[in-house]
């Protein structure tokens, strides 16, 4: 009977262990969820029930942790003040001041820097401190804090990479600003030999760029260049428009002249473009290039070509445009353009201006033979009337009456061989 009772006392005591554990298990859920909602008064009750302070979630974190990850400054301040560990690791091998800098939270910073946590302790996998965090994501308050409170600012990690090339690295260029105000060294290099300017070139990140070769003047500059850069989307958009009145109070402000749309056209070709002669007649009185180069490579006498707009063709003329520019794609001219969009009185000018009949595009084509493949019948005419070689023949060999036959274009071929 007595080892019968031994064994039912044991049995109870075991199963009050277990409703213990369950308990405090049950309780430590609990505080983790407090410590997410910053629900400081949850977790202080929490505690005086007996909630463990460095219970792990599933995911290996103690309720600081996670209270720094959420930026849950109420709670986190509690548990400090209950002795919680500031400088336990999560199974990630991260330190909650490594958290709180994620988190972007001073507040937190200085919370835990006041309870003496090290400012260069390291993740071992990467090396990476809590500096180097705050770089990569990109927040410049636990940054700020962390240097002030004297953290190394060019501290090494693994890849032998500092925080300064981190956030090089990763685009951050508020971050990249505020370590080179703290002395970051910018030409340190990773182990790879890439420097913090290295990698926001790879990035074409404009601002770090300029912080880094210039410091403040370069970003000041750069800023004057995105106000230039804006006034000059402005002045696209008030040509397509058809604005005169704003393209004028555009470039009196000091909308550039070479001011790039998508798709790399100047503000002249978009004149152009747009078939309006007084907006190009204007934007040329201001000094606008009249030989610049644009989308695949064309000038804007091409683009006034194709637009069909004969006073542009003959404005850009009389400014002694060069006639035998080639664009980039198929090395085509302005007159080749004229040929193939069908623009009689464009072409008609650029020959009284003296443009080659007989240039050559990529293939070997002439206007002539041109004209041919794009069945412009008319511009056929047009240029033998003018003396364009019948007989030339493409890279091929074949000959715009060799083409003609082909098609089955009977008037060309009727044209064609009465000029041979």
């Amino acid at each position: 009977m007595k080892k019968l009772r031994e064994m039912v006392d044991g049995l109870l005591g075991l199963g009050k262990e277990v409703g213990r554990r369950r308990r405090r298990k049950a309780l430590g859920e609990e505080l983790h969820q407090a410590a997410e909602g910053d629900k400081a008064r949850m977790a202080e009750a929490l505690l005086e029930q007996g909630a463990p302070l460095e219970a792990r979630d599933e995911d290996g974190y103690t309720p600081l942790m996670k209270a720094c990850q959420q930026g849950s400054v109420a709670v986190a301040r509690l548990l400090v003040e209950r002795g919680a560990d500031c400088e336990a690791r999560g199974d990630d091998g991260q330190t909650p001041l490594m958290y709180a800098s994620v988190a972007g939270v001073a507040e937190l910073v200085t919370l835990l820097v006041d309870q003496g946590v090290d400012l260069e302790a390291r993740v071992p996998e990467d090396g990476w401190t809590a500096l180097i965090y705050a770089a990569y994501v990109g927040e410049p308050g636990s940054a700020e804090a962390l240097l002030e409170w004297g953290a190394p600012v060019d501290t090494r990690d693994n890849a032998g990479c500092t925080a300064l090339v981190i956030a090089a690295w990763s685009g951050e260029d508020r971050l990249v600003q505020l370590l080179l105000e703290h002395g970051a060294d910018a030409t340190i290099t990773d182990h790879e030999g890439q420097s913090a300017l290295d990698h926001a070139k790879k990035r074409h990140d404009e601002v770090s760029v300029a912080l880094l070769t210039r410091g403040t003047a370069g970003l000041e500059e750069l800023r004057g260049l995105r106000k230039l850069g804006r006034l000059g989307d402005k002045l696209h958009e008030a040509i397509e428009r058809e604005k005169i009145s704003k393209v004028r109070a555009l470039l009196d402000q000091g909308a550039s002249l070479d001011a790039r749309d998508d798709d790399g056209d100047t503000p002249l070709m978009k004149a152009c473009e747009c078939a309006n002669a007084e907006v190009a007649g204007l934007l040329i009185e201001h000094g606008a290039d009249c030989e610049a180069r644009g989308y695949g490579g064309k000038t804007p006498l091409m683009f006034a070509v194709i637009s069909g707009e004969p006073a542009l063709v003959d404005l850009l003329l009389a400014h002694g445009v060069d006639l035998e520019a080639r664009d980039a794609d198929l090395a085509w001219t302005a007159l080749m353009y004229a040929t193939i969009f069908g623009r009689p009185p464009a072409a008609a000018a650029l020959i009284a201006h003296g443009a080659s009949l007989e240039a050559r595009d990529d293939i070997g084509c002439t206007a002539l033979i041109n004209a041919v493949r794009f069945e412009q019948d008319a511009l056929l005419q047009l240029l033998l009337q003018h003396g364009a070689d019948a007989t030339a023949s493409d890279v091929t060999g074949n000959t715009a009456l060799d083409l003609a036959r082909e098609d089955g274009n009977k008037a060309a071929v009727v044209l064609l061989r009465s000029n041979w």
